[in-house]
């Protein structure tokens, strides 16, 4: 998927603030805290609180279904504030998931499901054809901070 997304930047020049192939070698140095996914689930990626209808305190419905796949639960997009807290509050989607503070190995995974993330609203902006550099220019600053939390 993330290399889908890169090949569809490189075809349209987006500046990520970053060399396309250093992306990669991040993908490919942490790729090995993927291998703890064995089975599949249903991920919604877009379960946000504008697209969930509640009722008495629970979800009744959930709208919005276009960036649905099988993956790791843990890419839903809920889970983003565990590496990217200005997107999420982490803690207490995990809370309404039942589960408790993130593995190493699920903080890693988190955090290049985040990278993946962020180099959609980087890149969807050129093919979107956004007319402000908002979206891009927030992601961007985001894509930095997250980058800079691989060499930690």
């Amino acid at each position: 998927m993330a290399e889908d997304v890169l090949a569809d930047g490189e075809r349209r020049g987006v500046d990520l603030g970053f060399g396309y192939d250093a992306i990669r070698e991040i993908l490919a140095a942490h790729a090995d805290s993927l291998d703890e996914v064995t089975e599949p689930r249903f991920v919604e990626w877009d379960l946000w609180p504008s697209n969930a209808m509640v009722r008495d305190g629970r979800i009744v419905c959930v709208i919005d279904h276009e960036r649905a796949f099988w993956g790791d639960p843990l890419m839903e997009a809920g889970f983003c504030g565990a590496e990217l807290p200005a997107i999420s509050d982490a803690e207490a989607f995990g809370r309404g998931w039942g589960r408790g503070p993130l593995t190493a190995t699920e903080r890693r995974r988190r955090r290049l499901y985040g990278l993946y993330l962020l180099l959609v609203m980087v890149i969807e902006t050129d093919y979107r054809g956004h007319t402000d550099t908002k979206q891009y220019d927030w992601a961007r600053g985001q894509l930095e901070g997250l980058m800079a939390r691989f060499d930690s």
